[in-house]
């Protein structure tokens, strides 16, 4: 999954902490497949005191799920979680939100529907990440077995005016499938032909 800008606040700029070089190679390897290679970057304790340390160890647990080393992943997201970081506190907030979410996507990977909704719904109510909480959870639930009104109470906020700047349009195939997973085909139907009329 796509990362977040990584910033840090002119208050406490590490400039003079962070081995700039190391740093950005370890950002760039990931992006041409070079996966092993930028490990020892990540995994390094230089950067535990600098406020970019938070935004390493998130690379370092995408970088370990990339190589399906699904364990060693999630031992990094929930690490993240746990642990206190200095540095920016809403650029550590969304990090701590994208491990959440990166720990639910190691569970439903393996077919662990309920235990994917329960990390998904660990994120609060407004955090950056909401919405996407909101949407893979209902995607868990779906897969569960009976949590067809769950999932739909999801794609329900989701539709609300709250996020009516949120663009998930694959939310409504998902409500569709619900609805027609409890056999309500009215509901089927009025959301499809609004799907068409909407995107063609």
């Amino acid at each position: 999954m796509g990362s977040q800008p990584l910033t840090t606040t002119a208050a406490h700029s590490p400039l003079r902490e962070v081995d700039w070089r190391g740093l950005s190679k370890g950002c760039a390897t990931p992006k041409r497949g070079q996966l092993h290679g930028v490990q020892a970057n990540f995994s390094s304790k230089r950067y535990f005191c600098c406020g970019h340390f938070v935004q390493d160890r998130y690379y370092l647990g995408v970088i370990y799920n990339q190589q399906n080393r699904r364990k060693k992943a999630f031992k990094v997201f929930a690490d993240i979680i746990n642990r206190d970081f200095r540095g920016n506190p809403e650029t550590i907030a969304s990090i701590k939100q994208l491990a959440f979410i990166n720990m639910a996507r190691i569970r439903y990977g393996v077919q662990q529907y309920t235990k994917a909704a329960e990390l998904y719904e660990r994120l609060p109510r407004l955090a950056n990440h909401w919405s996407t909480s909101l949407y893979e959870a209902a995607w868990a639930h779906f897969m569960s077995e009976n949590k067809e009104y769950k999932a739909l109470g999801h794609l329900l906020t989701i539709h609300s005016p709250f996020f009516r700047k949120v663009w998930v349009p694959e939310a409504r195939i998902l409500e569709a499938l619900t609805y027609y997973r409890i056999c309500e085909y009215e509901y089927v139907e009025e959301i499809l032909d609004n799907f068409k009329a909407d995107y063609g």
